[in-house]
């Protein structure tokens, strides 16, 4: 039998089956919380720095107060992967506003809620050829603050479930014929050699993969335009691809169910290559893993 996880709630590790938030936490009445997914490779972390940045951003904007821990979030990360055993894992990290009646005012001063737990991932392999799926066009009905990472994530969640329900893996999302993003992962398109994406607005995540991608792109030579394109520039374009935590770099081959391009990603496929170096030089991989 398998020993059971071990996540950090407020100041302690706990068994995942000892963890609770109390029924008033604001988290759960008002999806008043933030977080962050950071890749662990070979046992050390992905960009942790740009990650809790970004976290920080995202307390300011809802102005949730940062946790007493949250400095030691690095330390407890390690902590959590060794505890469990997880060298390929994501860290899943969220701050939550904390306990207070339900109401809509009066809540100031309170503690708020860190919480960690760790997933694993399968095995990074650098020499992996790179993923593909497939997409379909949804509806944007998310609200107007997208660079903050919250977890109100329903939108997010209807908009794949609806790509799904048309055969589809994932959604690329829209906002009246204008391309934000994916559900969890910033879309690129490539039209004759030159890469296209969403500018760094309310509308989007500013991904941290999306800003290695970016510069990966242009030290490769290739002109990279922040320019919002319609659903119809995304659907003639060359190449289209994603880029995330989780994802890394993938090819989307068919958009609600026709091909894209010509069936090759030539772009995309240096840009996967590109960031898999990036990641053995970061984390210090062997080589031969």
């Amino acid at each position: 039998m398998s020993q059971e996880s071990i996540v950090f709630l407020n100041g302690e590790y706990l068994s995942k089956s000892e963890a609770s938030f109390p029924v008033e936490e604001r988290g759960l009445l008002f999806a008043e919380g933030v977080y962050e997914v950071v890749r662990i490779y070979a046992g050390k972390d992905y960009e942790m720095t740009p990650h809790l940045e970004r976290l920080e951003r995202s307390l300011k904007k809802t102005d949730i107060a940062k946790p007493a821990d949250f400095d030691r979030i690095p330390e407890i990360t390690a902590e959590l992967v060794k505890k469990n055993n997880l060298p390929e894992s994501t860290v899943y990290v969220q701050i939550t506003r904390g306990k207070s009646p339900r109401t809509q005012r009066d809540y100031n001063g309170l503690e708020s809620t860190l919480f960690l737990i760790v997933y694993p991932a399968a095995a990074f392999n650098p020499a992996a050829a790179m993923p593909t799926m497939t997409c379909a066009f949804v509806d944007d009905i998310r609200w107007e603050m997208c660079d903050v990472k919250t977890v109100m994530l329903m939108p997010n969640i209807s908009a794949g479930n609806k790509a799904a329900a048309v055969g589809a893996d994932d959604a690329i999302m829209h906002r009246n014929g204008t391309v934000t993003e994916a559900t969890a992962a910033n879309a690129f398109a490539v039209k004759g050699g030159e890469i296209f994406t969403h500018p760094a607005d309310n509308h989007i995540l500013h991904g941290i993969t999306r800003a290695t991608v970016i510069s990966l792109a242009k030290e490769l030579g290739y002109t990279v335009t922040e320019k919002a394109l319609t659903t119809e520039e995304f659907a003639a374009a060359d190449e289209v691809f994603v880029s995330g935590t989780t994802k890394h770099v993938t090819a989307i081959t068919k958009i609600d169910g026709k091909d894209v391009g010509n069936g090759s990603y030539p772009i995309a496929e240096k840009l996967h290559k590109a960031f898999a170096d990036r990641v053995v030089e970061l984390c210090e991989i062997a080589q031969n893993a």
